[in-house]
């Protein structure tokens, strides 16, 4: 099963993870002397500097790595230091570092160690949505202001990163290698979090019931706190293992990531949310039909549920709670009630919408139940106090037909600059059509989640998608040379 494309080199890698361990042992044991003597505050302070110095240092030569911290501190870790902002979005480590990569972006722009070149058509779409969205929602209630910043500036920021700021291989590689490890991590405290095997759990938070958005007991939700939403990050991280697996390492290499592969599919199964089984369901079939090697990992996928559900061991997931999740009777009817209401508010709001996060005020306008072809009569009753769970009708309720309008041109764009990338064929280590292939997959499944889950109150789903359209958008290779034709014989 192994690839026979470039092998990827890993010295370096190593090196890297050498010297951080070898700083954080030091760091740790100045800490444990410096409190016992009293400087703890001191010791603070001089940490905190110490990593701005490093952070600069590094920033000034690539700000790849100032972006794999932003994408981490989104990863489910914004609570960890912020400072609340009473009409304003938190001050919070994302925040922080979002603020420094612009700086680090400006300061190499006027040091002429980055130019931005065009086309920026797509650029120009991304930032008129935003304005257009940031309109709607100054008119309609600014208290939505966070979501605005999470849904719309902060994805925005992630593409302009992804088209300007990265240039080369290594940037690629270190933020897919952060993508792989945020997948680990992700399934190992699934895992923990469900089995209670707390040892594995952190943040310890995550098993406090009073912390976060959501808690249902036995849905593992994450350091993210929502389920729903840790279900459908992890599924668009399984793609990322497609690419790690085929390239040419070695066979314990290949067995690890096959583990990890595993273990990061049965974390998505346990978040129980039906809309990122889906998802996954739909776009891992997408890499086998895009790159042919890539259909061996999905028949050894294949081979083993077989073998699992030959054994039986599929019956150790026939509980109860996995019977209730199955059944969604209660549940479609409550979206498709809510859809039926969404089309009768745009009816009568077709170009602007009713306003931002909105339509859920005139609901009870246009809550009347109705038929939906293929399916049946839905009740009024279905539809009452239920909010809009997907990106598409109850987002067009909200923000109007304008909104979709430009968010279907911004996809013709991103998908044309896919099939240009494509046919050029890049030959890169880290940027070529295994690559391809797997953000295609990333971006199908945010499509397909889309459906039954609302991503504007949150950001890291967003900013994947929006880096991932940058760099297909943006990053430039050279590609591969044609085959000569052979000159046909003369007559």
């Amino acid at each position: 099963m192994n690839y026979t494309g470039p092998r990827i080199q890993t010295n370096q890698l190593i090196n890297v993870v050498t010297a951080l361990t070898l700083s954080l042992f030091i760091a740790f044991v100045t800490y444990v002397v410096l409190s016992r003597l009293g400087f703890m505050l001191y010791f603070i302070v001089l940490a905190v500097l110490l990593g701005v110095i490093i952070l600069f240092k590094l920033s000034s030569r690539d700000l790849s790595f100032a972006m794999i911290l932003w994408f981490f501190s989104m990863s489910g870790f914004q609570n960890v230091a912020r400072v609340h902002m009473v009409g304003l979005p938190d001050v919070s480590i994302d925040r922080l570092l979002l603020l420094w990569i612009i700086f680090m972006f400006m300061f190499q722009i006027l040091g002429a160690r980055n130019r931005i070149k065009g086309p920026f058509t797509l650029d120009i779409l991304i930032i008129v949505h935003a304005v257009y969205i940031f309109g709607s929602m100054t008119i309609t209630d600014t208290s939505y202001l966070p979501a605005w910043v999470n849904s719309s500036m902060v994805p925005m920021s992630a593409y302009l990163y992804g088209r300007h700021a990265i240039k080369k291989e290594k940037q690629i590689r270190n933020v897919f290698y952060f993508f792989l490890a945020l997948s680990i991590y992700y399934s190992i405290t699934a895992i923990g979090e469900h089995f209670k095997l707390n040892a594995l759990v952190w943040p310890k938070a995550i098993l406090n019931p009073e912390v976060g958005h959501l808690w249902h007991p036995g849905r593992s939700r994450g350091p993210v706190m929502h389920p729903p939403l840790f279900g459908q990050l992890q599924a668009m991280l399984v793609p990322v293992y497609f690419f790690f697996i085929t390239r040419k390492i070695s066979i314990f290499k290949t067995a690890l990531l096959g583990v990890s592969f595993g273990l990061s599919l049965l974390g998505v199964f346990l978040a129980y949310t039906r809309g990122p089984w889906l998802a996954a369901g739909v776009a891992l079939p997408m890499l086998g039909l895009l790159r042919p090697h890539y259909r061996k990992v999905l028949g050894v996928v294949a081979v083993i549920g077989i073998i699992v559900g030959t054994l039986g061991l599929f019956q150790l997931a026939n509980s109860d709670f996995l019977q209730e999740r199955l059944d969604s009777s209660n549940t479609l009817d409550n979206r498709l009630a809510y859809f039926v209401t969404s089309v009768r508010i745009i009816s009568d709001h077709p170009l602007f919408g009713v306003g931002y996060f909105n339509a859920k005020n005139y609901a009870w306008l246009y809550n009347q139940g109705g038929y939906i072809p293929l399916y049946g009569y839905v009740s009024k009753q279905s539809g009452r106090n239920v909010a809009a769970h997907d990106i598409y009708l109850g987002r067009a309720a909200d923000e109007g037909l304008v909104s979709i309008f430009l968010l279907v041109a911004i996809g013709i764009v991103a998908v044309k600059a896919f099939a240009r990338q494509w046919r050029a064929n890049p030959q890169g280590k880290w940027f070529n059509r295994d690559m391809l292939a797997v953000m295609a997959s990333i971006a199908i499944c945010y499509l397909v989640g889309g459906m039954v889950i609302d991503y504007r109150y949150f950001d890291l789903i967003n900013v994947i998608v929006y880096f991932i359209m940058g760099l297909i958008y943006g990053y430039s290779s050279e590609a591969q040379p044609a085959a000569a034709q052979p000159r046909p014989e003369s007559t």
